[in-house]
């Protein structure tokens, strides 16, 4: 039968709905197909039971330089907001307490002459890596054959340095320093422009959230689409591409059929072996996606009366290698906020080994432990009403069917340089089959700008395919 729309994108995340509205703007016909009965993908800001608007259970935070996602907020009108970063932050390693001001741990000279020594080491070797192309950086096979952990071990001076450089992997990969390719940690900072860009608040990655939750840009963005052209609960289990044929066929767990010209794929890598290819998907790239597992996280939100941490000189950030949470980050409302709609909590990641240990417990065990975490950290004094929680709510990513794992898939030894390739080819003869998500960035790859980035480049090759495009 004739085609449904000229383009059918897979994905009502950010990166999805992002590639089916470049289209809509270049004037081509396009249907998103979402599998969930939402859409944001890894971006789920749900309202609150306390009516004081929703609470961002997702990716949330944006900053400079991520100029993709803070263009549509502006057009959308959606404001952001500083995230508090006033008073002393905590950094708590191998059961020694350091509280501090500014980015940088306080530590004794030789451990901060190391921890720096490495992060200046780190920022050279990206120097000349290719965000596009990172396999054919010199060091490449070199690089990808360690571990962060193994790389750390052998280059730092102290036991310290070594632990804040695997605990940074933790922090952003969701997985063990054990687990993920120096190369790779390497490539992804690389994407979002040095090692302080990447940890900073101030001027870096974590500047800002987005008021009324990032959730809203997906649904803004469903909105300019067309919500009829947005259609949920579609959970595609094959996809048809024969060359011989003029259309793309994808059928649906429901019996429905879609047709169309080209194909945009917008979901994490790790799904795609849920789906049947016909003719299946190419061999490098079947192999490369069985070796991207998603990371391993809870995103907690603690909710108290009053925000009692910045009472007593905190911003409520911390790195514990204690847990539950790992990293925390005040998660109060926006100063513009009325003061009888504001909220006062903390957001917690349990992440890594500590969500592996956590995700057998209880909702209400990991908010008595985050509670106890809290007050440890903060200088609690145990018998203040302020600093026991009033509600709790939490999203554990690795029980979400349809991304099983945030904030995104990563790789292992050997896989970039073997693989790595393979990840944003297009497939069919005629490439009616692209691929977009956080993972296909080349630019702030695993945050929603990187996602934006993804989604708009596979959107202008399709629209540059229906000379639509110069």
């Amino acid at each position: 039968r004739e085609m449904d729309a000229q383009v059918l994108v897979i994905g009502g995340g950010i990166s999805g709905l992002s590639a089916a509205n470049f289209l809509r703007e270049n004037d081509v016909d396009v249907i998103v197909l979402e599998a969930r009965d939402r859409v944001g993908g890894r971006t789920y800001s749900p309202e609150h039971r306390d009516g004081k608007g929703p609470v961002d259970l997702g990716g949330a935070y944006v900053g400079a330089t991520q100029d993709r996602v803070l263009r549509l907020a502006s057009k959308f009108n959606i404001p952001t907001y500083q995230v508090y970063m006033q008073g002393k932050s905590v950094l708590n390693l191998r059961g020694i307490t350091t509280r501090y001001t500014g980015a940088i741990p306080t530590l004794p000279a030789l451990q901060l002459l190391d921890l720096n020594a490495q992060l200046v080491h780190i920022d050279s070797l990206i120097v000349n890596l290719d965000p596009k192309d990172p396999w054919s950086y010199p060091k490449a096979e070199e690089l990808d054959k360690v571990t962060v952990e193994s790389y750390a071990t052998k280059h730092c001076w102290t036991t310290q340095a070594k632990d804040l450089i695997c605990a940074l992997c933790q922090a952003v990969f969701c997985a063990e320093a054990e687990d993920v390719s120096m190369l790779y940690m390497l490539w992804f900072i690389k994407q979002a422009g040095g090692v302080k860009r990447l940890v900073e608040f101030e001027n870096g990655a974590q500047e800002r959230k987005l008021k009324g939750g990032s959730q809203s840009i997906s649904e803004a963005l469903k909105t300019a689409i067309g919500p009829k052209r947005v259609v949920l609960n579609q959970i595609v289990n094959k996809i048809h591409y024969h060359s011989n044929q003029p259309l793309v066929s994808v059928t649906t767990s429901d019996g429905r059929v879609y047709k169309s010209e080209y194909l945009i794929i917008a979901i994490p890598p790790t799904l795609y072996p849920t789906i049947r290819f016909e003719p299946p998907l190419p061999n490098l790239k079947s192999q490369l996606v069985q070796r991207m597992p998603m990371g391993s996280i809870i995103k907690t939100v603690t909710i108290y009366r009053r925000p009692w941490w910045r009472n007593k000189g905190f911003t409520g950030t911390v790195l514990d290698d204690e847990g539950p949470a790992m990293y925390t980050i005040d998660d109060c409302s926006s100063p513009s906020t009325k003061d009888n709609e504001k909220r006062y909590a903390i957001m917690g990641f349990i992440l890594a080994r500590h969500c592996r240990q956590w995700m057998t417990k209880t909702s209400e065990e990991r908010r008595k432990a985050l509670e106890e975490q809290y007050k440890r950290v903060f200088a609690g004094e145990g018998n203040n009403e302020d600093e026991k929680s009033i509600d709790y709510v939490e999203c554990d990513w690795t029980a979400e069917e349809y991304s099983r794992g945030c904030y995104f898939g990563y790789m292992g030894p050997g896989v970039l340089t073997r693989f790595g390739r393979a990840l944003r080819e297009p497939l069919g003869d005629r490439k009616q089959i692209w691929f977009a998500g956080t993972e296909c960035a080349e630019n702030w790859q695993g945050y929603m700008d990187g996602a934006i980035y993804a989604g708009d480049k596979a959107g202008f090759e399709v629209a540059r395919l229906l000379g639509k495009m110069e």
